[in-house]
């Protein structure tokens, strides 16, 4: 759905959505819309959505995550933990680092540098950078439970929702705060930094 004028604006498969069940929503570097859904990746043009097709057989079937790929396109996670870069109308799977091997995406995330930050359901986060790859967990101060949601404010500070809390990620050091001890909620799924710097939280009790 969008909202023009304060209107809502359904769009449907007939408007060109790859399928019913929308998994992952992004809008690039350039300023396109993409949606993901059960049926493959379309790009939102000339009021309509347009079909993404890959032209590779062994492209990803169901997706989970959309990011700005550092070299350009698209960082495409999928929901089997397989992870893909399509750039200029081609698909291919990307190598895996170790580090990461078998873990499901649940957030990705690239920084105004060009770092991707890829969040796992198994509660650990990865920075993906041009030295390699640097996997974090609780043990470095994250806050527990599976990564949701990942963001960069203005000021180039990390945040990262967690089923329990939130994270700040700062001069290389993670601060969490375990948002239990003060809203009735704490599990945070949407994190948006609003034009004059004010975090806004999509929480499973509400905003």
């Amino acid at each position: 759905v969008r909202f023009l004028n304060g209107r809502p604006v359904w769009f449907t498969q007939r408007d060109g959505l790859p399928g019913s069940r929308i998994t992952a929503l992004h809008a690039d570097r350039h300023g396109t819309l993409w949606a993901a859904a059960n049926g493959g990746l379309a790009r939102y043009a000339d009021g309509g959505f347009v079909w993404t097709p890959f032209d590779a057989v062994d492209g990803p079937k169901a997706i989970q995550a959309i990011a700005d790929h550092p070299r350009g396109g698209l960082w495409l996670s999928a929901t089997n933990g397989q992870r893909f870069r399509w750039h200029t109308g081609h698909v291919g799977v990307m190598r895996e680092p170790s580090e990461i091997t078998g873990k499901l995406t649940w957030a990705l995330y690239t920084g105004k540098d060009g770092t991707v930050w890829e969040g796992f359901a198994d509660g650990s986060l990865a920075m993906h950078h041009a030295d390699g790859t640097h996997v974090y967990s609780t043990r470095d101060g994250l806050a527990p439970g599976s990564v949701n949601a990942i963001t960069e404010d203005q000021n180039g500070t990390i945040w990262v929702g967690t089923n329990t809390g939130l994270s700040r990620f700062k001069n290389s050091q993670f601060a969490s705060l375990l948002l239990r001890k003060i809203l009735p909620g704490n599990m945070v799924v949407a994190i948006v930094e609003d034009r004059t710097g004010f975090l806004w939280l999509g929480m499973s009790s509400g905003i």
